[in-house]
């Protein structure tokens, strides 16, 4: 009765799952898990480059990572701020807190939820290293006077895109007007690769200097398995049909697991939600192979989408 109660109402999902793969992209997928190249992540990175424009862009296993991996890599640590929205998620201030440096935090413009240059402005200080712009639900913010400024200022402009992909904003894609872009292609996003994110940027030496510095391990494989297996969960449930099965089944499921062994495994990357460093995976994290191939598809997904 409960599950007919529950299973009878239309769910919709806010995010799209992965049911138009056919079974030779499913396949692909598979192989990859199996065999995992890092040219396939190569080829990712590329294809998502192309989308946003003429820049480059280097994937981890979070856009937080990438976030993190981009403050070390320009210095940035203790007895310095970086300035941020207050309507952001808890896992770009830990990054913050992580590397030792002070989020400082600015309130959003109410006509777009995103950045605000004046709200910018009376929130820096001579510790300011990094601005964070952030474009909100698809709303790119006013990003002009932004740029401006912080050219002014002489402060990294990064923007933060992880809830804003392929937007325009006076012409230009949004993530080509600072000095770099976070965008983020998990479970929640548009973009969706379970879990997943870049940086991108115009300055191609930034790129190339990012990746020699790089120091993101595998996600271990009992993770990678995790991850693996919610891609195939969701691949069967998470349509317009099964929906609220997904949701139901996929907890009950992790309910038993947990009931009936010991460590359970989850396929997130949930201790990014700490300012602890993470036990059970390494901080920063490559995006595995088989979901760079699941990105690709996603990106000719999305692409196919446009053109219609």
């Amino acid at each position: 009765t409960l599950s007919r109660n529950i299973f009878k109402y239309d769910f919709y999902g806010f995010i799209a799952g992965h049911s138009y793969l056919n079974n030779e992209q499913i396949k692909l997928i598979k192989e990859s898990y199996r065999s995992p190249s890092n040219e396939t992540v190569f080829q990712y990175e590329e294809q998502f480059a192309r989308l946003v424009g003429g820049g480059s862009a280097i994937s981890y296993a979070s856009g937080r990572m990438g976030f993190y991996s981009l403050m070390k890599l320009l210095g940035i640590g203790i007895n310095d701020e970086v300035l941020l929205p207050a309507a952001t998620c808890s896992v770009m201030v830990n990054a913050i807190l992580r590397i030792g440096a002070t989020p400082v935090y600015a309130d959003i413009d109410k006509n777009t939820f995103g950045s605000d240059v004046k709200l910018i402005k009376s929130k820096v200080s001579k510790k300011t290293r990094m601005i964070v712009a952030q474009h909100s639900f698809g709303i790119p913010c006013n990003i002009d006077p932004i740029v401006k400024y912080a050219k002014n200022k002489k402060i990294f402009l990064l923007e933060d895109c992880a809830l804003t992909l392929d937007s325009v904003s006076n012409g230009e894609s949004v993530g080509n007007f600072g000095d770099a872009a976070l965008f983020s292609t998990d479970r929640s996003k548009p973009l969706n690769t379970i879990t997943g994110g870049l940086i991108y940027s115009k300055n191609v030496k930034l790129i190339l200097k990012l990746k020699e510095f790089d120091e993101s391990a595998e996600l271990p494989n009992n993770k990678q398995t995790a991850i693996f297996d919610y891609f195939r969960f969701q691949l069967k449930y998470y349509n317009e049909k099964n929906v609220a099965k997904f949701f139901t089944l996929y907890y009950l499921r992790l309910f038993f697991k947990k009931l009936f062994q010991s460590e359970v495994t989850t396929p997130f990357l949930d201790e990014d939600f700490s300012t602890e460093p993470s036990k059970s995976y390494p901080y920063p994290s490559k995006l595995p192979p088989f979901l760079a191939k699941l990105g690709q598809f996603e990106l000719d997904n999305w692409n196919d989408r446009k053109i219609k």
